[in-house]
């Protein structure tokens, strides 16, 4: 909701289909979205596999007050429903952008080994000695 003015609501579900994170107050209808998002998805695979093509990753579908917007990544998916006439084309990129953060929110940090101290321009390193060790 933060990075779509066109964004009236979303949802988001893990890779089980789960549903992970809603933009709606009230939980019964973040989990209708869901289960409507998964079911578009359903019905275009099926159609894909009729025609022996599979990967189906977004589904757009144009009401007359809006429309909702299915995307589909690594098992995860965001699905939106947006004000009248979005710019559709602005509204996957939002939802891609969504299942990456959440993707990358996922992962464990990554342990940072700390890069070897170099001197600074001008400075010579200080020389060693038959003291040092």
């Amino acid at each position: 909701m933060e990075i779509s003015s066109q964004i009236e609501g979303a949802v988001l579900t893990g890779p089980d289909g789960a549903l992970v994170a809603s933009t709606y107050d009230d939980a019964a209808r973040g989990e209708r979205v869901a289960e409507a998002a998964a079911e578009l998805m359903r019905a275009a695979d099926e159609s894909q596999a009729r025609a022996e093509r599979a990967g189906i990753t977004q589904v757009v579908v144009e009401l007359p007050d809006g429309a909702v917007v299915v995307v589909r990544e690594e098992g995860r998916a965001v699905a939106a429903v947006t004000v009248e006439e979005p710019t559709v084309g602005l509204v996957l990129y939002d939802l891609r952008t969504t299942l990456r953060l959440a993707a990358d929110a996922e992962k464990p940090a990554a342990k940072k080994k700390a890069a070897p101290r170099k001197a600074s321009p001008g400075k010579a390193a200080p020389k060693k000695t038959d003291g040092d060790a």
